[in-house]
């Protein structure tokens, strides 16, 4: 099936929609997306660094490159996989396709993903490793060679 303009639009009003209600009651908004990992990271590097006496020297930036794709993949999951549940009042509504509701709602965690994304940018920053292109290529690393 194609997806038309109205298609798009539609996961983008359903994006947006999600991304309102995410954040709405919450009385830190965006920020409790940051303040969230934070915390975890502090934990995390309490423990491993005093406790455990672990001696990597970029550990807290090293713990939010795991936990944020993590985060972001376990979230997309649920909410994906639920989506069409919870939705159920909308696709009887509206004639759109089905596949819409959990693209978009994986969308929205993407969004998500890219809020906590610029925080391992700074705190990377925090620790003197500064952004270059070469940053573009580190998901497509080769994991054969250390």
């Amino acid at each position: 099936m194609t997806w038309t303009g109205d298609t798009w639009y539609a996961v983008s009003q359903l994006v947006l929609k999600d991304f309102r209600i995410r954040y709405r009651n919450m009385s830190l908004g965006i920020f409790w997306s940051l303040l969230n990992p934070l915390v975890m990271m502090g934990v995390y590097t309490f423990v491993f660094t005093v406790i455990f006496k672990q001696q990597q020297p970029y550990f807290p930036v090293w713990v939010l490159c795991g936990m944020i794709p993590v985060s972001f993949f376990s979230m997309a999951w649920v909410s994906g996989t639920t989506s069409l549940v919870e939705n159920a009042s909308l696709i009887k509504k509206i004639p759109l396709p089905r596949e819409v509701v959990p693209v978009a709602s994986v969308l929205s965690n993407a969004l998500h993903l890219v809020i906590q994304l610029s925080l391992v940018v700074v705190m990377a920053m925090v620790y003197g490793k500064y952004p270059n292109r070469y940053w573009l290529w580190l998901p497509l690393r080769d994991r054969t060679h250390p």
